[in-house]
């Protein structure tokens, strides 16, 4: 064979195996010092409760449910030697609604005209700093200033809570993002992460999150991929707090689990266009009633929860 042909063979043989392993792409968060960008978070748990006893006609369906909607401006203040970047973010729109059994606990909207008179209005405004790393980590900075706005009144708490470093963590962390290791992507990819669950689910566990990149376009000269999630438990949740574990409980109950999300990402940019996950739960338990022969069904008990969490890119 001649060496022109040998040559030809293995430039045939390097584009066929470049073309079957498609083109890779860069998925991390990138950083331009003063740019600014507004986004809306939202985070939102239901906790429902049926019983229904059919054999006495009785029936008792109860709601918890907290939404919590934050729209801010994020401005990098600087760009770090590691590539994580320092940012200021600025409150603009707070939503918080808080309904019990009871009824309404808390139903404040900074956007309403009603509401503008209320405590938690003097959050709208207030401005504190955080850490971002390319792979979506975040810590808090310096939150003081912001703190310092509410210390009083019967919101202090409300406002307390939203400020803590759980909840800034919560909104500003990227969670779908892989690590700096995996961030090379292509059509057909994928990467993992582990989830905890919920707090209020009944057995607290980890999940295995499995991202995979569905496709890669190109939209008005942006490109960018659009990557699904889908989790299963993986295993116990180590470490869990006293009290805060029910597992005993749930082996009594038939178990659904969901846990699954999409994210957009614009590859061009390093930002995220849109990003949401969603855990659900549904425990199940019924029973014929004892000594009651003719009764109409079992006794039945549902418990559901629901968390799910949103960040969408406004401009």
């Amino acid at each position: 064979m001649s060496q022109k042909m040998i040559i030809r063979l293995f430039i045939a043989c390097f584009v066929l195996m470049s073309f079957s392993a498609g083109c890779t792409e860069q998925m991390s968060l990138s950083f331009d010092q003063g740019g600014v960008s507004t986004y809306k978070f939202v985070s939102e748990t239901t906790q429902d409760f049926k019983f229904e006893q059919l054999s006495a006609g009785k029936k008792k369906v109860e709601q918890n449910k907290t939404l919590i909607k934050t729209v801010f401006d994020q401005q990098i203040i600087a760009v770090n030697e590691d590539a994580s970047a320092d940012a200021k973010v600025t409150l603009k729109e707070i939503k918080i609604l808080v309904k019990n059994p009871e009824g309404v606990v808390l139903d404040f909207d900074s956007t309403r005209p009603s509401d503008r008179t209320q405590d938690l209005r003097k959050l709208v405004g207030q401005s504190y700093t955080i850490q971002i790393t390319p792979d979506g980590k975040a810590k808090p900075i310096n939150v003081k200033q912001a703190r310092n706005a509410l210390t009083a009144g019967p919101d202090r708490n409300w406002a307390k809570n939203f400020l803590s470093d759980k909840e800034i963590v919560r909104r500003h962390e990227v969670v779908s993002m892989p690590s700096i290791d995996e961030s090379q992507i292509k059509k057909g990819g994928n990467w993992t992460t582990e989830g905890k669950s919920h707090p209020r689910m009944l057995e607290q566990k980890t999940f295995e999150k499995v991202y995979t990149v569905d496709n890669i376009s190109d939209k008005s000269g942006r490109k960018v991929a659009t990557i699904s999630m889908e989790a299963s438990p993986s295993g116990a949740l180590e470490g869990v707090a006293p009290g805060t574990d029910f597992s005993f409980m749930a082996k009594m109950f038939d178990t659904k689990e969901n846990y699954n999300g999409q994210v957009k990402f614009d590859i061009e940019s390093g930002r995220v266009i849109s990003m949401n996950e969603k855990m659900a739960a549904t425990y199940t338990a019924s029973e014929m009633p004892k000594g009651k022969p003719d009764a109409k069904g079992p006794d039945t008990l549902i418990m559901g929860l629901t968390y799910q969490i949103s960040l969408e890119q406004i401009k």
